[in-house]
């Protein structure tokens, strides 16, 4: 899969292509509401979820790209997560810190956080892989990081709603 992410003041935005279905998906979060919208360009629609809205869900892959509370120490605002710091090495041409992360699961990931950025620009564990390139740094204008006009909200509790037979 092939996108974009934007970064500006506490939100984020991912623009990707090919992904489930072949698509085309934007991923707007705003960390300070600890919201995310989820656009679905084609049809003019988006989904809007809260941080801990879906428990036992899965998460998404997509979901650990965010910045760290503490660059410092990738595993602060984790508990359970413990990190090993395994030196600083060049990432796609940037100077890294290199940390070895093993999450609540045992899950291991090795994960490159920008020095200047302060910010995971690589990420390999056994299951996946992802990274930035073509970093280009600046303020985005701050549109992005919001539902273009016409697109309307689907309404997930009355999808869900509709699929289960009225109770009597």
């Amino acid at each position: 899969m092939n996108g974009k992410i934007y970064f500006g003041q506490g939100h984020m935005r991912m623009d990707m292509q090919g992904g489930p279905g072949g698509g085309q998906s934007i991923i707007i979060t705003d960390f300070k509401t600890q919201t995310t919208d989820i656009l679905m360009p084609a049809q003019q629609m988006y989904m809007e979820h809260h941080a801990g809205d879906m428990p036992g869900r899965r998460r998404q892959s997509w979901a650990d790209i965010k910045p760290l509370a503490d660059p410092h120490n990738p595993c602060a605002a984790d508990p359970g997560t413990t990190c090993k710091d395994l030196g600083v090495e060049e990432a796609n041409g940037r100077t890294c810190d290199r940390w070895q992360i093993t999450d609540k699961e045992g899950k291991v990931s090795n994960v490159w956080v920008d020095r200047k950025l302060h910010f995971p620009i690589k990420t390999v564990s056994a299951d996946s892989t992802w990274e930035l390139t073509n970093i280009k740094e600046g303020e985005p204008d701050a549109g992005l990081f919001q539902i273009p006009p016409g697109y309307h909200k689907m309404d997930m509790g009355s999808m869900m709603q509709g699929m289960h037979p009225p109770q009597q």
